[in-house]
């Protein structure tokens, strides 16, 4: 049996179907964003040899400090060129420190100094406005907080009839756009649950220890174009745990562990809104979910 493809293969092809998708969804209003951070692009830099330039200048070097290349192809990088020109064919050039022994635990010391840098550089800046939030957003908000898993739902026959009785592989995903876009609707959602994705100063899930999740907060529409990108990729249930291993970066591992079963429970449901979803799922500490959100 071969092996399943580890995070750091699969990486790659999906920060690229990750770009993009946000490409394509944004023409009239062009959104750049950073591969490593999911947050906005604002000191764009340029990888060298490779050319490949969809990074913040910070992401990049706290990367390159723990793994010396590109995260988009793999290539050796041993240039960056940052304070770019217009044209971005000029600029400054900060020359990648060869790797020593010990490079991992020496890298994340000095990542979390350029976190400290850039935290500092954002402290005045306004928080991202929160949408809206209802109580639904406030119970499941409680969900989480109380690490509450939801019973099975019963399938029936309004559930779409691919879903019925087949695995969710990363082939079903990448062939049925039905599936896909109820995977859409539900992330959409349970992603306002996550405040720190909104929050400048805070970031990151309390439980991160990333540097770059520590100082970049991503933002919830490029983390969405994420995940489906993960989910067309690897399975989210895979022995290796790669799907997990890939968003807990960003959600922190307990919420992810929980976040991707309650995504299962919603695909292999009969549900077809929110509100239905809402009235007909159950979780096994009734007594919580009466408390007022």
């Amino acid at each position: 049996m071969d092996a399943e493809p580890s995070v750091e293969d699969e990486r790659p092809q999906i920060l690229q179907d990750t770009l993009q998708q946000i490409s394509s969804t944004s023409a009239e209003t062009p959104m750049k964003c950073c591969v490593i951070c999911l947050g906005d692009l604002e000191e764009q830099c340029e990888a060298l040899p490779c050319r490949h330039n969809d990074f913040d200048y910070l992401c990049l070097i706290t990367w390159l400090e723990n793994r010396a290349t590109c995260p988009l192809c793999k290539r050796d990088v041993s240039e960056v060129r940052y304070n770019l020109s217009e044209d971005g064919k000029d600029g400054k050039i900060y020359t990648v420190p060869k790797p020593v022994d010990g490079r991992n635990e020496g890298g994340l010391r000095g990542a979390a100094s350029l976190s400290g840098r850039r935290r500092s550089s954002h402290a005045n800046r306004a928080a991202r406005p929160e949408p809206p939030e209802d109580e639904a957003i406030r119970r499941r908000r409680m969900i989480y907080r109380h690490k509450l898993y939801s019973l099975y739902v019963g399938s029936n026959n309004r559930q779409p009839a691919a879903l019925r009785h087949r695995e969710l592989s990363p082939q079903l995903f990448a062939t049925n756009a039905e599936l896909v876009a109820r995977a859409r609707m539900w992330l959409r959602r349970e992603l306002r649950v996550f405040r720190f994705l909104y929050v400048e100063e805070t970031g990151a899930p309390p439980e991160s220890h990333d540097p770059v999740r520590r100082c970049r907060p991503c933002k919830a529409e490029y983390l969405l174009e994420y995940i489906i990108a993960i989910l067309k990729s690897m399975d989210m249930q895979g022995s290796a745990g790669q799907a997990e291993e890939m968003i807990q970066e960003f959600l922190g591992r307990d919420n992810t562990r929980l976040f991707l079963h309650e995504l299962r429970a919603w695909l292999r449901s009969p549900c077809k809104s929110w509100g239905e979803w809402d009235r007909v799922v159950q979780y096994r500490d009734g007594n919580i979910m009466r408390q007022q959100p």
